[in-house]
């Protein structure tokens, strides 16, 4: 067997990272339409709030891509996927949960379904500002040694 040469192919954990990335954004698009009134009432001024609630997994499975220069840097973008993705998905389950079963919570606008997107936006924002970062320093380095 060949060893995976960071150089020339592409680490298996960006791999699984974008299939996180993915599979979260389907999860996240069911719990949202579990937590709409009447998801047939969806509109198509919707989409921009479906987007922005799906966007910080688009953002981050950009990131993980163009983060698959190094194993290392890989494996940072993994769990920092992870994190922001497990927060994500645990705040719609929280949320979706909540709607279908306690009327009362149905009565009041939660401010997490706005709040905890508004965080993944910012932590993918961060990751990709430091994964640019660090290529531009691994490009200087490596043409300074030349």
């Amino acid at each position: 067997m060949s060893q995976l040469n960071s150089n020339t192919s592409t680490p298996v954990v960006s791999i699984v990272t974008l299939v996180i990335c993915i599979l979260a954004i389907a999860i996240d698009l069911v719990l949202t339409v579990l937590a709409t009134n009447n998801p047939w009432s969806l509109q198509p001024s919707d989409a921009a709030i479906l987007l922005y609630i799906v966007g910080p997994y688009l953002a981050l499975a950009a990131v993980a891509w163009f983060g698959r220069v190094s194993r290392r840097l890989a494996w940072v973008i993994f769990l920092s996927s992870l994190a922001l993705t497990v927060w994500g998905l645990w705040g719609a389950a929280s949320h979706a949960y909540f709607y279908q079963t306690d009327p009362e919570y149905r009565l009041v606008q939660p401010i997490g379904v706005f709040l905890i997107p508004l965080g993944q936006w910012l932590g993918s924002a961060f990751l990709g500002v430091a994964v640019e970062s660090h290529r531009r320093q691994t490009s200087i380095r490596k043409t300074d040694h030349r």
